[in-house]
């Protein structure tokens, strides 16, 4: 998320539009889905207010690339997709 959103989107596109690797975790799509019981969204009030939280939680989860990234010195500290 950090490091699609510090480039200038048009520019990320052609760079990435070949790109065939998946396997790295998206969080911000899907990740209080999955991590939450499905009768918390049963509420409209919950539901809208916890689609807002997985942006900040997804951020949250981000700042540990940059930190995951430190000692290698190759890669963009932004970069999060890493196969493993």
């Amino acid at each position: 998320m950090l490091y699609d959103e510090k480039q200038i989107p048009e520019i990320y596109y052609m760079k990435h539009r070949h790109d065939s690797d998946k396997t790295y975790n998206r969080f911000e799509n899907n990740m209080l889905d999955r991590m939450l019981s499905p009768n918390i969204y049963n509420s409209d009030l919950m539901n809208g207010y916890l689609k807002r939280l997985q942006v900040l939680t997804a951020k949250f989860f981000d700042i540990f690339t940059i930190i995951k990234n430190w000692q290698n010195y190759s890669v963009d500290k932004y970069y999060n997709q890493h196969s493993r």
